[in-house]
Parts: C-alpha cells; structure tokens; sequence
C-alpha cells in the first residue's frame, strides 16, 4: 500500500503556522504535526484488518 498526504490551502497560499485546522490552533505547521497525523489515521483505518506482516531478512555485506 502507498499513499501521500499534502495539507495545503490553495486558496489562501499562505504559512498555516498559527491557523485553525480542524478546529484546532496549530501553532507550527509542519508534517508531523498536520500530514502525518493524517497519513497515520487513513492508514490506521485501512489496515485494521490485516495481519502484521514479516519482512524477510536483509543480508548485509
């Protein structure tokens, strides 16, 4: 699975340092503060189904 997560504001392109996003004050907007939150709850809801997988193992030179 693969996604992508932009927070933006198209019609006011200005810093959303210090805006009300989602009836929150965000005082410093970056991506663990805004995109990843988001990412991680669509995520969270898509896979909550699915078993952990098993990464095989990486050999190393």
């Amino acid at each position: 699975m693969a996604g992508a997560t932009v927070v933006s504001d198209t019609d006011n392109p200005k810093p959303l340092d210090g805006r009300r996003i989602g009836g929150t004050i965000v005082p410093q907007a970056f991506g663990g503060t805004l995109a990843g939150p988001v990412r991680r709850d669509a995520l969270d809801g898509a896979l909550a189904d699915t078993p952990p997988g098993v990464f095989p193992p990486v050999r190393l030179p």
